[in-house]
């Protein structure tokens, strides 16, 4: 059984704390208790101080009081293997200071408003709330080769970032459960690293800014809630969901990124997928139905593919690439515009209806190259549909019986009806 020393005693009026200028080495199974049954106390580890922690623990007992403990001070604590821990399991730690290294922070809630870096390569650093959760109001980094951050939220209490942070060096962070971002989530560090990783098991909540521009860099989740900023733009980077998408803020996708969403997209806010005609890598997959009532810009010679329903009110281009509808288009009120080469695939049927909708198929002069619509059947029981000179639209049976009509181009249709002006 390793040693042990206490700070503080309950008997006396004053927390348990600690004031270090200089080198505290804590090691060989030793357990360093701080004792705040008394009330809240307090490390203050100066900007000259160290606390190295090896293979040892670092315990706040507070006998069950509902007590803080603040780490302060420009200095450093070093975890070796070493574990922060709280005693009873209530306690609260606020930490204003920097911690640094592998180990485990876990039974207590931890508030940061400083630092905290797991900067040993190929190491974890495990942080495993009480019911309080954790909340980074500071700086969060991962900048060891391979290490990670390992974040605990389910089961345990609620996780969230209000500060920075920071994901570089082939390394990644784990969420297991929800975990809710009001800030800044960087994938990649400041120039873009190699297989950085950001990854959520439960519900991503994102109102701030994520960019991955890590290359072979990803975002994952079981689902989304984007209301403000993701931009995946590292070469052979990727966003997953394993379910739904929802997207009210602005999702951008570069040109050699790829989507893919295992559930519903549901997007009333901006969504671009760019890509790159001389590097057509990245694209995008969505498993269940795509609802737009937002702006949608899909372009740049990549692939795009829709399982379920393809449900329009907003506003649609497509443009050198090809989309896939695999489960019929629906265009209500909204604007589809497809131009400069692109090609949109509908199986099960296009339908378009309300006064408001149009289809324009754009051929020349207007762009280099014409669009194209290929559908099994089209629909249109109001609004306009435009096909340019040049342009096509392919379909086994077209049906017009509302709205209008423009046709500068070409229809191919084995069988066709026209009720429209």
């Amino acid at each position: 059984m390793g040693s042990r020393l206490t700070i503080g005693d309950p008997r006396f009026p004053a927390a348990g704390s600690l004031t270090n200028s200089g080198t505290v080495n804590w090691g060989n199974g030793a357990n360093l208790v701080a004792n705040i049954t008394a009330g809240n106390g307090s490390i203050t580890n100066n900007a000259s101080g160290t606390i190295n922690l090896t293979n040892a623990t670092l315990t706040f007992d507070d006998s069950g009081k509902h007590h803080t403990a603040t780490l302060s001070g420009g200095g450093t604590i070093n975890l070796s293997g070493a574990m922060v821990t709280g005693g009873f399991g209530d306690e609260t730690l606020n930490n204003v200071s920097n911690i640094t290294g592998w180990g485990s922070i876990s039974n207590l809630t931890l508030v940061n408003s400083g630092s905290i870096n797991a900067d040993v390569d190929a190491s974890i650093l495990t942080i495993t709330p009480n019911r309080g959760g954790f909340t980074n109001n500071g700086g969060v980094s991962v900048t060891g080769l391979g290490a990670g951050i390992v974040i605990n939220a389910a089961g345990h209490g609620p996780a969230a970032n209000n500060g920075t942070m920071i994901i570089s060096n082939g390394s990644g962070i784990a969420v297991n459960g929800n975990f809710g971002n009001s800030s800044s989530i960087n994938v990649g560090g400041e120039f873009g690293d190699v297989g950085d990783s950001f990854g959520v098991s439960g519900k991503f909540i994102n109102s701030g800014d994520v960019s991955v521009i890590s290359d072979v860099g990803n975002l994952g989740a079981n689902s989304i809630i984007n209301s403000g900023s993701i931009v995946v733009g590292g070469f052979a980077s990727s966003l997953n969901t394993t379910g739904d998408f929802k997207n009210i803020g602005s999702l951008g996708v570069g040109p050699t990124s790829f989507a893919g969403i295992g559930g519903n997209f549901n997007n009333s806010g901006f969504f671009s997928l760019t890509g790159s005609m001389n590097f057509p890598l990245g694209g995008w997959d969505v498993g269940g139905a795509f609802n737009n009532s937002g702006t949608v810009l899909v372009s740049g010679g990549i692939i795009a593919d829709v399982g379920g329903l393809f449900k329009n009110s907003g506003s649609i281009d497509v443009s050198f690439e090809t989309l896939f509808a695999n489960g019929g288009f629906s265009n209500s009120g909204g604007a589809v515009t497809v131009d400069n080469a692109g090609i949109l695939n509908v199986t099960n049927g296009y339908l378009q209806s309300g006064s408001g909708a149009s289809t324009v198929v754009v051929g020349f002069p207007g762009v280099q190259q014409a669009g194209v619509l290929n559908t099994d059947s089209y629909r249109q029981n109001g609004g306009g549909t435009t096909i340019d000179f040049g342009a096509l639209l392919s379909s086994t049976t077209f049906k017009a019986i509302g709205g209008i009509v423009t046709v500068n181009g070409m229809i191919v249709s084995t069988a066709a009806e026209f009720d429209a002006r």
